[in-house]
């Protein structure tokens, strides 16, 4: 009885010890910065130009106007985050930012999805809400291809790092059929203000 209370013990501080060094790994695998609240459009731009690059469709940057729009996409969207929506039949797919997206994304051009996730519906109507009522556009590139199949949404933020970013470069110089690329930023748009601490 004595042993497994002890068992016990050992894994709750091994569990504590493994999930409070978890972040310190994660920010070294994958070169996460400190998040920062306001970014300069600029700044959103340079950080994103791989993905409007290397594709021809449209690209869309949304920051958000306010606290409030970024607190609502960490609480019911989550990031990082890319969203496949199926435009002719309404299916709404994600993938993994922390894995290779190329394989996913080369399956995806054979119509083959049994590896490929369904999305939560409410977690991209959530999405598309917040767009719509917190978000400003910050940057435009290109024109808007019609007739196309799908519409990516990448859910992001410029202090996610390089590496997490090149994860997701296939979505846009592989995935056949994309009308427009809706990059969220999660960010506010512009400098911080001075009276800010």
């Amino acid at each position: 009885m004595t042993k497994n209370k002890t068992y016990i013990k050992t894994l709750i501080v091994l569990s504590f010890v493994f999930l409070a060094s978890c972040t310190p790994i994660a920010k070294i695998i994958y070169g996460i910065k400190n998040f920062e609240t306001y970014v300069p459009n600029d700044k959103r731009v340079e950080y994103y130009k791989p993905y409007f690059e290397t594709t021809d469709k449209k690209v869309n940057i949304y920051a958000f106007k306010n606290w409030e729009g970024i607190q609502a996409t960490f609480d019911s969207v989550g990031i990082p985050r890319v969203f496949l929506h199926n435009i002719l039949n309404d299916s709404v797919y994600v993938l993994n930012c922390h894995e290779d997206m190329l394989d996913d994304i080369e399956e995806i051009n054979k119509n083959n999805f049994n590896d490929i996730l369904l999305a939560n519906k409410k977690e991209f109507i959530n999405l598309k809400n917040i767009i719509d009522t917190s978000a400003i556009l910050t940057y435009t590139e290109k024109e808007i291809r019609k007739n196309n199949k799908w519409k990516v949404y990448l859910v992001n933020g410029t202090f996610m790092g390089k590496t997490l970013r090149k994860k997701a470069l296939p979505v846009t110089n592989i995935l056949k059929g994309i009308e427009e690329l809706i990059i969220v930023d999660v960010s506010i748009d512009g400098e911080k203000p001075k009276n800010k601490q």
